[in-house]
């Protein structure tokens, strides 16, 4: 076999991009502090706590859903700058078996660690401790189904899983085969989000329609946004359009 036929195309390096991508979003864990709370949590974690806050119509909910997923982001790109750093250093091993045994191991050895209680949280002397999976629970108080928590963690594992085949399969010999798939593979990932942002805006605007909406047209003094704002206060003296002049 050529030293050709042991190089990572480019088809190769993407997969095992987005492979090491994933498992750190969400696996690794990331230091947040936030009043007097410190934990150390995984940024998809944190990504769905401020998703829930973002659409919570609660008094502080939209601020706090905010910097939460700021702060995810802000991990999502520490974690994007580790796995492509990790991809340079794992496509310089020449031999397909060892790059995928390397990945392999880290697989386990991250699975095996996150369902460990490694994450600590507390705050003023107390703290506990809980794994990836304790977070379900805790997704589930704060509105995020159970079921849907579980579905996710299944789906990355079947993503990741198939990615590690992919990248084993995708030798220059396969290439041009397994690059058309690439392609198609991030076309369909492009228009998933961007469908995905259109929908997250669209729901987040009827959401917060009282707050974006209704709420400045009866400052502007329309009868019938004056009488919507005061029947959403009567029904949510709590809400986040409650304020000093409403």
């Amino acid at each position: 076999m050529s030293d050709l036929d042991h190089r990572a195309p480019h088809a190769n390096r993407g997969a095992i991009r987005v492979f090491l991508f994933l498992l750190l979003f969400n696996l690794l864990p990331v230091p947040w502090y936030f009043f007097v709370v410190a934990g150390l949590a995984p940024p998809v974690v944190f990504l769905a706590v401020g998703l829930a806050g973002l659409f919570s119509t609660e008094s502080g909910a939209l601020g706090f859903g905010a910097l939460v997923v700021v702060l995810a982001l802000i991990g999502a790109g520490i974690c994007y700058l580790l796995a492509w750093l990790s991809t340079a250093a794992v496509v310089r091993l020449r031999a397909v078996r060892a790059r995928t045994a390397v990945l392999a191991v880290v697989l386990v050895l991250g699975t095996l660690a996150a369902v460990r209680p490694i994450y600590v949280y507390g705050g003023h002397s107390l703290s506990s401790a809980s794994s990836l999976l304790g977070f379900v629970d805790l997704l589930a108080e704060l509105k995020i189904p159970a079921l849907l928590a579980q579905v996710y963690l299944l789906l990355l594992a079947g993503l990741l899983v198939g990615l590690l085949v992919y990248q084993h399969l995708a030798t220059p010999r396969s290439a041009r085969m397994l690059s058309d798939t690439w392609q198609r593979a991030r076309r369909a990932c492009r228009i998933m989000l961007v469908s995905g942002a259109l929908a997250f805006l669209a729901l987040f605007g009827w959401t917060h329609r009282t707050l974006l909406v209704t709420k400045p047209l009866a400052h502007l003094g329309v009868p019938a946004a004056q009488y919507r704002l005061a029947r959403a206060i009567m029904a949510q003296p709590g809400a986040e359009f409650q304020g000093d002049d409403s």
